[in-house]
């Protein structure tokens, strides 16, 4: 059976958690989004595994996540492309494919074409940002759907406390639904 089973541990004040009862296995490493912190690093054991995939959980490894402080943020302006000024749109900002694991980095949020949108609390690394007109975060988070729309995305590098300007184009509900046929 393929299932998922969420694992966590209570937070304790040093900022450390613990987790028991984990059984061998592959694990993806999830954190909630946390306002001003972020996760900097992820080591099992000796392992990298900042992308946030654990590809083989073994009894005794330590699991060491390192948060960082110091977040970027992207703003710029929605060029409305085929829309009309004002239609909604969808903003996200999604990483890279090495970290496409790494939900706790998607950032989103609501805007129009033609318009100033705004994402804060962004960690460091290398996005795509999306304009699409949907209001659907199932089609954001289909990572299929995003590679064949990313040809339309803006990409941009978020370093640690830094300000990032960056212009995307609105993508129409018509080139998303044209997306979607191929996938079928």
């Amino acid at each position: 059976a393929n299932f998922r089973e969420t694992v966590s541990g209570p937070l304790k004040r040093d900022g450390s958690f613990q987790i028991q009862g984990v059984y061998s296995g592959a694990y993806t490493v999830f954190m909630p989004q946390l306002n001003e912190l972020y996760v900097k690093s992820i080591f099992y054991g000796s392992q990298d595994v900042t992308n946030g995939v654990i590809p083989s959980m073994q009894a005794g490894a330590a699991l060491n996540v390192t948060l960082g402080t110091d977040p970027g943020e992207i703003d710029g302006t929605v060029e409305p492309g085929n829309l009309e000024a004002g239609t909604p749109v969808l903003i996200a900002a999604l990483p890279d494919d090495a970290y496409a694991a790494r939900q706790d980095m998607q950032r989103f949020t609501p805007g129009s074409a033609g318009a100033a949108y705004a994402l804060s609390n962004v960690p460091p690394g290398i996005y795509k940002v999306f304009a699409i007109q949907s209001q659907d975060f199932g089609e954001i988070e289909n990572r299929a759907l995003m590679k064949l729309l990313e040809g339309n995305a803006t990409s941009v590098t978020v370093r640690a406390a830094r300000h990032e300007q960056v212009g995307v184009t609105a993508i129409s509900r018509g080139d998303v639904e044209q997306a979607m046929g191929k996938l079928q």
